[in-house]
């Protein structure tokens, strides 16, 4: 292990979390009874035989993924036949659901309590490779592990939790379920812990990842405050907000490609929807940008030296944000002169900023433009997973920063 964390792909190999047995003692590899070819044919055999792990029930492996969802379970395949052939849902240790209509045959919508998902990294039974990270395409082929019903301490396991799984037939490891699990766990490397610390967040999908299903977070409790006949508008943004997005965008004072890798200098000033390179190619960039050099192509790249002095950034920010804030004036000016308080404005300005003012016409304005205006709708707009700038251009790869940025955002369009 290194610096004390977990790496699954080489800390875990073959043989770690589960001893192999020798399971043919006449053939033991014993020096004393066995020839030095015997021993190592034998030894060869144990390890990668069909039969070396055939005396165990349960199989120690270490919790890779996990995600709530909410649809139908089902304790065991003559469940869901039941459930088939009445055309009426059971819950969890075959109880009857109530969401059906046992009148009509139509099950209906699901609306039972949800419940976890696990994918399990087994060394010994797993033959395809151990994730590099809670995003790695290879979890899609991962088996999904419910844990067995019943067991409510064994709720909230956590990424890098130790369980033990059995399977309803081992010979073809069909139908593993977890059941038995301790909540301490590992802190592992390569991508995990960022994850690991968000996941515990996750409802439905709440922390996007390659395994999200789109949704988004959970809805937040309560009304966003609603703006009286009376209330003064906002006559722009607060010296708070402009102050904090300054920070949050950070001070650039060359050209660099950002995390999608897009062409930006300064506090975070777009210059091109591409790369450095290519906007160069396209006279996109000025020339005393480029005093400084080229950045390399690819994320998070930047150029070898400065071409433009703090003053200069902090002129070129207030350029752009005045131009934003204005745009958002015009915009809830002609959705039916729309009121929203100060920090309602903010929020929608930081999206605009961040996610641009096609992302705010299409998810967050059509909620105000109702009559009346629906403040959640447009407060849980922010965070609708695939909207709003969540993912890459080329749809493969989630941006948690950004994630994490809407919910601030939509936590902000809340406040009073």
């Amino acid at each position: 292990m290194a610096n004390g964390k977990l790496d699954l792909n080489k800390d875990l190999k073959f043989g770690t979390m589960n001893a192999i047995e020798d399971v043919n003692v006449a053939n033991s590899g014993d020096r004393r009874r066995t020839s030095s070819l015997a021993a190592l044919n034998s030894t060869t055999g144990c390890t990668y035989g069909k039969n070396s792990l055939s005396r165990r029930q349960r199989f120690n492996g270490i919790v890779v993924h996990k995600k709530q969802v909410q649809t139908p379970r089902y304790a065991n395949r003559v469940a869901l036949l039941g459930a088939y052939v009445a055309s009426q849902p059971l819950a969890a240790g075959g109880e009857e659901a109530v969401d059906g209509d046992s009148t009509t045959g139509n099950p209906g919508p699901y609306k039972g309590a949800p419940y976890t998902i696990y994918k399990v990294y087994v060394p010994e039974l797993e033959p395809r490779p151990a994730p590099k990270s809670f995003t790695d395409p290879v979890l899609h082929t991962y088996p999904d592990i419910l844990t067995v019903p019943g067991r409510v301490d064994l709720s909230g396991l956590p990424l890098g939790a130790i369980v033990q799984i059995t399977y309803e037939d081992p010979n073809r490891l069909y139908n593993p379920q977890i059941v038995d699990g301790d909540k301490g766990k590992y802190i592992m490397m390569n991508g995990y812990e960022e994850e690991q610390a968000n996941t515990e967040l996750m409802f439905m999908g709440a922390r996007p990842g390659l395994m999200g299903d789109g949704s988004g977070p959970p809805t937040l409790p309560g009304q966003p405050p609603i703006p009286g006949p009376n209330d003064p508008y906002p006559p722009g943004l607060s010296a708070a907000a402009k102050e904090k997005k300054k920070k949050a965008e950070g001070e650039r004072l060359m050209l660099y490609n950002d995390p999608k890798n897009l062409c930006t200098i300064g506090y975070g000033h777009l210059i091109h929807h591409g790369p450095c390179s290519e906007a160069k190619a396209k006279g996109k960039i000025p020339e005393e940008w480029l005093k400084g050099g080229l950045p390399p192509d690819g994320k998070n790249k930047t150029a070898p030296q400065p071409t433009m002095t703090k003053a200069e950034a902090i002129a070129l920010f207030d350029k752009d944000m005045s131009r934003r804030e204005e745009w958002l004036v015009k915009k809830l000016k002609a959705t039916n002169n729309v009121k929203v308080t100060q920090n309602q404005f903010d929020a929608m300005w930081s999206a605009v900023f961040n996610s641009g003012e096609g992302n705010v016409s299409e998810f967050i304005i059509p909620h105000l433009a109702k009559s009346p205006p629906d403040y959640k709708g447009a407060a849980e707009a922010f965070t609708v997973y695939g909207n709003m700038g969540y993912r890459t251009e080329d749809h493969k790869e989630w941006l948690p920063g950004v994630n994490r940025l809407r919910e601030k955002e939509r936590t902000l369009f809340y406040k009073a």
